[in-house]
Parts: structure tokens; C-alpha cells; sequence
């Protein structure tokens, strides 16, 4: 069991993968648009994650790691590393843009790093 700290204040830090997040919104939901007819089904779940994340885990603070198009330290360790992966659907990759806004709508901040990952990023932190 974890400790608790000497004042008894536990403190509860929510660590997001955004890239996995908005993936899993954009093939879990319909395809949604806005009024300009630009693709919103993810930033959609994305938003509605975000709002019951805080509403039920009330965290002290969030922060959302990205990965980058670049390579990254596993494609010099593995030349074939993502290399049967399918090209990024255009509605995702414009929405995985945009999300940047929804989290600095939120005052949330972003961290992200050229040749790592995401996940790698979220460890750091941990």
C-alpha cells in the first residue's frame, strides 16, 4: 500500500496518453462534423473523457503527452518498428491537431519530445 504523505494530503496526478486517447475516440465513434463539415468525432471523446476524468477522479492536476511524426529511438534500435503500420486516416490526423486546443482550453499542459514516444514521456514523468 502506497504511503500517505505526513499532512495526510494525497495528491492524485493524471497522466494521459493523448495520440492512444484520440486513436481510440476516432474509431470508437461515429464519424461526427462540425458546422464547417471538418471532422469532430474524436475531439468529441476526447472532450467527454476529459470531463469524466475530472469529474470522477477530481485530479490535482493532468498533464497529456504526445507523440511526433519523427522517428524515434525503437526505429534506430528496429528498422522495422511500425513498419506494417496503415497511413494515418487524414480525419484523424487533423484532429490530432486540433486536440492541442481542447487541452489548452482545459489549462492542461502538453509534453512531448522528438525520438520518444508518448508512453515513453508518461514513465518519465511517473
Amino acid at each position: 500500500m502506497a504511503s500517505v504523505p505526513k499532512n495526510n494530503l494525497r495528491r492524485r496526478l493524471v497522466l494521459l496518453d493523448a495520440h492512444a486517447i484520440i486513436h481510440r475516440a476516432y474509431h470508437a465513434l461515429p464519424e461526427f462534423s462540425g458546422p464547417d463539415g471538418k471532422p469532430t468525432g474524436a475531439l468529441y471523446g476526447l472532450t467527454s473523457m476529459l470531463l469524466k476524468i475530472i469529474d470522477e477522479l477530481k485530479p490535482d492536476a493532468i498533464a497529456a503527452c504526445y507523440d511526433l511524426p519523427k522517428p524515434t529511438m525503437r526505429h534506430e534500435a528496429y528498422a522495422g518498428y511500425k513498419a506494417t503500420r496503415v497511413k494515418t486516416d487524414d480525419a484523424l490526423a487533423e484532429q490530432l491537431g486540433t486536440s492541442r486546443n481542447v487541452f489548452a482550453a482545459f489549462g492542461i499542459p502538453i509534453y512531448e519530445r522528438e525520438g520518444f514516444e508518448a508512453d515513453d514521456i508518461l514513465g518519465t514523468i511517473v
